[in-house]
């Protein structure tokens, strides 16, 4: 039985080696060897060939990939710089995270993060940890209030306060800051952020809004 079993796992090896090897063109052991050394020589560039073209084809791709990423986030960019443009004084705060942990399956510490926010407006803002990951929560600002989800909120209004932090606006022209937690309202053991620093304030108008 032990000699069985030792032939069994030699031939298992022996195929598995087999299958991994490789000839040029897909051909097969004994078709590759039956050629002459020129034939082979001519097929082992025209493979190498085929491979650089391959390679070629594929870095077009992720070039092109890239550029249509790139123009999308160009257009991203200009519809919000032109909407920012039409905004008044006390229309758009900015809201800078620095400090404290998200949870990630487990706590970690978060990256420094800033974004704009419209009035009106509920966004979905993408934090990561000093790692990497990512985590998401919902942002939404009214007047003189800030709300921070780790679920959308159906309105600024209507919002279940088991899943929002409510920052209020009290020095927002000078900048605040404050310590907060976000919930989670599925398990209140671990909030979604915890003793993350949070600063918001008005950003400068430029001076050619002022003669608006």
């Amino acid at each position: 039985m032990l000699k069985l079993f030792t032939r069994g796992v030699f031939l298992f090896f022996i195929l598995l080696l087999s299958a991994c090897s490789h000839y040029p063109m897909g051909m097969d052991e004994k078709t590759w060897k039956a050629l002459p050394s020129e034939k082979k020589a001519e097929l082992l560039a025209q493979e190498a060939r085929l491979k650089h073209e391959q390679r070629l084809a594929a870095l077009r791709a992720q070039t092109a990939q890239a550029k249509a990423q790139a123009e999308v986030e160009k257009a991203r960019l200009a519809a919000l710089q032109a909407l920012y443009r039409r905004l008044a004084y006390g229309e758009l705060i900015q809201v800078s995270f620095s400090g404290g942990e998200g949870y990630f399956y487990r706590y970690k510490p978060i990256l420094p993060n800033s974004f704009m926010l419209p009035i009106g407006t509920i966004q979905l803002i993408r934090l990561q940890s000093t790692s990497g990951e990512p985590l998401e929560l919902w942002a939404g600002y009214s007047p003189g209030k800030l709300l921070l989800c780790s679920e959308k909120p159906d309105h600024l209004e209507r919002f279940n306060p088991r899943a929002c932090t409510v920052v209020i606006d009290h020095h927002w022209e000078r900048g605040q800051s404050y310590r907060i937690t976000v919930p989670r309202p599925w398990n209140k053991k671990r909030p979604l952020l915890k003793n993350v620093h949070l600063h918001v304030k008005y950003p400068p108008i430029r001076p050619a809004d002022r003669c608006r």
